[in-house]
Order: structure tokens, then sequence, then C-alpha cells
């Protein structure tokens, strides 16, 4: 119910990943909208189990296999792969398959360059870096921090930001048809 919650009145999410070098797969998943704040997902604690892995393939696996959102990550291959790579209670995983994915620094690279991270980009864009002290928290320990899940928001939450301040600017800098 609350996923369905989340999902109400958005198409446009962001998202990002993170995990510990000491487990395999993603150890959290933070999902963004412009409208319904931020969801932070414990994904070992669902995925472990039968019922959880049914949850999470009804909510986050259908919401990235719907062509009918739109949803951003930076620099996102390494996170989907590592939701690929979750151990899975079931034998069908619950990540199968994404569409509609938009990797934020391939798409502002062709506007400002390729060699900028997350907080650069907000940076340009947003006119604040990104604090990315946390980068290198301890992940897959439990309970997450308020600094940890602060900074997990704020990364997902970003992406959503950067999504429409980039459209934005690419279409101001379009010329108008007659």
């Amino acid at each position: 119910e609350a996923f369905r919650t989340f999902l109400a009145g958005c198409s446009m999410f962001g998202f990002d990943v993170e995990w510990g070098d000491d487990n395999a797969g993603a150890a959290l998943l933070q999902l963004a909208s412009s409208n319904n704040g931020v969801l932070l997902i414990d994904i070992p604690a669902l995925s472990q189990t039968s019922e959880g892995a049914e949850a999470l393939e009804k909510t986050v696996g259908n919401l990235f296999s719907s062509r009918d959102a739109t949803i951003a990550g930076f620099c996102c291959r390494q996170d989907l792969s590592q939701l690929r790579s979750c151990p899975c209670a079931r034998d069908k995983h619950w990540f199968a398959v994404t569409c509609s994915i938009v990797d934020l620094q391939k798409t502002v690279a062709k506007t400002i360059g390729a060699d900028f991270g997350l907080s650069r980009c907000c940076e340009h864009y947003l006119g604040k870096p990104l604090d990315k002290s946390e980068q290198c928290s301890l992940w897959t320990t439990r309970p997450l921090s308020e600094s940890q899940r602060v900074y997990a928001s704020l990364d997902a939450y970003a992406c959503v930001l950067l999504y429409h301040k980039h459209v934005d600017a690419t279409h101001s800098k379009r010329p108008m048809a007659s």
C-alpha cells in the first residue's frame, strides 16, 4: 500500500543503490519521486524470504520494468548489476527486466562533459555540491544511522532534481517552432 501511494501521480523517479564489499548484491535501494518523497528499501531483508522477494517483484520489479515510468540514476550500470546479483529466496529473481532507465551521467556528458561526478553535477545544475561523506559507509549494517539515511535519500532525490533541471535546460536551448 505504501508503495502504491509512493507511485501515485508520478511517472518520473530517481534511484540509487548502496552495497558493501562484504555481501553480494545491493544493501539498500533508494527511490525518489518529485511528489511523494523517498523510499529506502532494505533489499537483503526482503529478498531472503519468498514473500519478501514476491513483494519486491510486485513493487520495485514492476516499476523498473514499466515502459510508463522514467527512472533516472547517475552512472547506474553498476547499481542495476548489484540489484540483479542480490541473493533471492525464489528461483525466479525479482529484478529481471529494466525499461526506461536514464543514466544521467551519459545524458549530462553531452552538455557539460564526461568528467563530472554526481556531486559536481549537482553543483553545476543545482548550485550546490552533494555531500558524499557517507559514500563509503557500512551499508550492510543495520540500523542505518540518520546521516546514512539522509545521504542515501539525497543521492536518489538529486537524480530527480537533475533530471528535471537537465530536461528544462535542454528544452530551453531548443529553437522555438514557428
